[in-house]
């Protein structure tokens, strides 16, 4: 018996598990930790693992499942609460990005073809890394990450007229063909679109019907059979797997199930996904960047640079401040999955030949390794060269702040203004309390824009909070739960005020201790004032007099949170 296809898996999650673990403990993305796999074990490399043609097939179900991901995300309410930068900006950095990378590709003597792929592979940058490191930073919901999130959007849009059109760019026909045959692919694809969003509704009943049986088994099969139906239809029809996935999660995104779909289908998305770049890794040859590793990265700096400056400029004709403007540019920076994707697909179709792609994916490659550091120095960078403007945006947001909150004397001031902080508004309101609330979420701000007290501004900067009447604030309520947000928040409260009463919202009590330790005066976690409402209610019905219901919730009450341990009770 041949043991060989085992073997070469136990290889693969060895050193997946090893190279991906040590990417994670020096905070740096795993995507680039798979390409490292790929390039170690392939051809290449050690010749560990064979770049089989099967290999690649289920490769491509990694991004067939990424497309539905984002399929599931997309929702026209969205596209238009973001439609100056999904739009605007992200359409202005695509196009121009392409267009300039694809003309220097056409000055190089290269076939249109290639440099078609080529634009479109550098136009897009990474979700994954730009995400991940600006949550990390806490800059995900700061000015520059919601700019930077919207243009994320676009480009993940842009990718699917790329999936039809580049399967089509090798045929072999003269320029009317080709026109009729471009024609002919869009319409096929309107056609697809309108059918399966026409037949959208009959999925509403069928997992209703599927979650009645209330098998995980059951549940997950049908998303299964519903994703990858569709990804054949659209590759029957001459269009791309990851087409047809993208339309199914957008059907999918108008349900109930919703969010549950969501964790079914990661499992193998994050699989599978990672299987992708480890192929991209087994076709990128080693040799080729020690052996044009100055080209390489002069190309990879280049794009780096480029990109900043593109973003840059349409952001500020479309008349956003410079310094976040900029971050945004740094944060965009680099090149992206989806060019692997495209890469990928354009070798299968036999639209770029194999050298160009070998410098391709190793200019992507580095931009990616330098796109952390670039990312994490985005604040320092913006505020070296712009400033004067960054700093005027920054105090304009405290001039609204200030002007509001000069005259406030023992006021709340609300640190997130989401569902949790309008309904303390709320009470605060009835109880004739003055308040006043922060939050950089833009939608909100639309929202709320009639709300004379809801400001858009970063809770976490000193002069924001000094602008709020923090000296002469009673208390500090902060809504959201996210941990990190929250720490930096804290040291900036107890670094202006010590004795100012914070009250803290967390999802569970793991978190307390550190939170106490920062200083919050009280935390809330979710998950156990859920679980303590739940007993009571659950003694009430149990016929359990009201004394002894209040007794047990005061016990648990006080194991929960030592700090009202010793209080006296009125």
């Amino acid at each position: 018996m041949d043991h060989s296809i085992l073997t070469e898996v136990i290889v693969l999650l060895a050193v997946s598990v090893f190279i991906v673990a040590t990417f994670r403990r020096l905070h740096l993305p795993p995507i680039i930790g798979y390409l490292g796999v790929g390039m170690i074990t392939g051809p290449h490399g050690m010749s560990w693992v064979s770049s089989t043609h099967d290999l690649h097939f289920i490769s491509e179900f990694g991004v067939v499942f990424l497309l539905f991901s984002i399929g599931l995300e997309f929702s026209l309410g969205k596209l238009w609460q973001m439609r100056h930068s999904v739009l605007g900006i992200g359409g202005g950095q695509v196009t121009i990005t392409a267009g300039i990378f694809g003309l220097m590709t056409l000055a190089l003597g290269l076939p249109w073809e290639t440099a078609f792929v080529v634009g479109g592979a550098l136009a897009m940058s990474s979700t994954a890394i730009v995400i991940k490191q600006l949550n990390e930073q806490v800059e995900l919901n700061s000015r520059h990450g919601q700019l930077s999130v919207g243009v994320l959007l676009f480009q993940d849009l842009a990718v699917v007229p790329f999936l039809v059109l580049i399967p089509l760019l090798t045929a072999d026909s003269g320029d009317g063909q080709m026109v009729a045959m471009l024609s002919w692919a869009f319409l096929k694809g309107t056609i697809v679109f309108v059918v399966m969003m026409s037949v959208g509704h009959l999925l509403k009943p069928l997992f209703h019907e599927v979650a009645l049986a209330k098998s995980t088994e059951l549940f997950t099969l049908t998303v299964l059979l519903i994703t990858l139906g569709a990804a054949y239809l659209t590759e029957a029809l001459g269009l791309s797997l990851a087409l047809g996935a993208f339309l199914a999660g957008v059907m999918l995104s108008e349900t109930h199930y919703k969010h549950q779909i969501e964790l079914d289908i990661r499992p193998f998305q994050d699989v599978l996904l990672g299987l992708f770049f480890i192929t991209v890794g087994m076709i990128t040859d080693f040799h080729v960047l020690m052996d044009l590793w100055y080209w390489i990265f002069s190309v990879a700096l280049a794009l780096l640079l480029v990109k900043a400056v593109l973003v840059f400029g349409v952001a500020k004709a479309l008349k956003v401040n410079e310094g976040v403007s900029l971050r945004a540019g740094l944060v965009l920076s680099q090149g992206g999955e989806f060019g692997f994707v495209l890469l990928a697909l354009a070798v299968k179709s036999s639209a770029i030949a194999d050298d160009v792609q070998q410098f391709v994916l190793s200019v992507i490659f580095v931009s990616m390794l330098l796109a952390p550091f670039v990312i994490r120095l985005n604040g320092r960078i913006a505020t070296a060269w712009c400033g004067l403007s960054y700093r005027r945006g920054i105090d304009e947001m405290v001039e609204h702040v200030a002007e509001d909150a000069g005259q406030m004397e023992g006021h709340v001031i609300l640190c997130g203004y989401g569902h949790v902080g309008q309904k303390v508004a709320t009470v605060l309101d009835n109880e004739s309390f003055s308040w006043v609330a922060l939050d950089l979420n833009p939608e909100l701000m639309e929202a709320s824009g009639h709300l004379r007290h809801v400001h858009f501004g970063d809770a976490c900067r000193s002069e924001i909070l000094t602008a709020a009447g923090l000296d002469r604030a009673k208390a500090v309520v902060i809504t959201f739960v996210d941990l990190g947000a929250t720490v930096k928040l804290l040291h900036q409260i107890r670094a202006l005020s010590v004795d100012i009463a914070v009250i803290v919202r967390s999802k569970d009590d793991l978190d307390v201790a550190l939170l106490r330790e920062l200083g919050a005066t009280e935390i809330i976690p979710e998950l156990v004032e859920s679980s303590m409402m739940v007993v009571s209610q659950l003694l009430v019905q149990l016929d359990v007099d009201a004394d002894s219901v209040f007794q047990e919730m005061e016990a648990a009450w006080r194991s929960r949170y030592p700090s009202t341990r010793g209080r006296k009770q009125g």
